[in-house]
């Protein structure tokens, strides 16, 4: 996206987007709050560090994107953020149509990558990888169904409901690929 308005009009990270959304869903709210958000995140995509999320919002209002406003909570103060005209601009065209290719293609794994070697391991090590990584795939599982559970009963939006079906998906597919490979896996090793 190249205009000649400026800083403002260029693309927003995967990172800028999701604090840009955050302040737009959950705003007015502090970048304290915003970090929080991706720290219970059920996704290790999103670490919450505040090495991460504080420059993301430096960065954001120096865009113009965000703004913030001091506000007082008790004893302390703090910056309540706020997304901008420009900010709901710069996520709606993040959003698309037409959606960046690198959000369609498919998502570095690095389970399935360490999948690819796993031939390394002597047999007995495999299976012990894959049975120790099964039970922690449905621990995972068991979490999203939960996280999916009190979403539904805390009346969140069909979106907020798709995206954590889509988690649910993914960590189903992750399973059963897992198993697949676990049950390929010589039974006497």
């Amino acid at each position: 996206m190249t205009t000649s308005t400026g800083a403002s009009d260029r693309m927003l990270s995967e990172l800028e987007a999701v604090v840009v959304g955050l302040i737009w869903a959950d705003g007015p709210c502090t970048a304290y709050a915003v970090r929080k958000v991706l720290q219970t995140s059920l996704s290790a995509h999103w670490s919450g560090s505040a090495g991460a999320v504080y420059p993301a919002v430096f960065r954001l209002q120096q865009r113009g994107l965000v703004r913030s406003r001091a506000q007082s909570t008790g004893r302390r103060s703090s910056q309540a953020l706020e997304i901008t005209t420009d900010g709901v601009r710069a996520l709606t065209a993040w959003l698309g149509p037409p959606v960046d290719p690198d959000a369609l293609g498919i998502a570095p794994d690095p389970l399935r990558t360490r999948l690819r070697f796993l031939a390394i391991l002597p047999p007995a090590r495999q299976v012990s990888f894959l049975s120790e990584t099964i039970e922690a795939v449905e621990a995972d599982l068991r979490r999203v169904q939960a996280d999916i559970l009190g979403k539904t009963r805390a009346g969140e939006s069909a979106f907020q409901l798709a995206m954590a079906r889509g988690v649910r998906y993914a960590t189903q597919a992750r399973l059963r690929m897992l198993r697949e490979l676990q049950s390929s896996l010589p039974q006497n090793a």
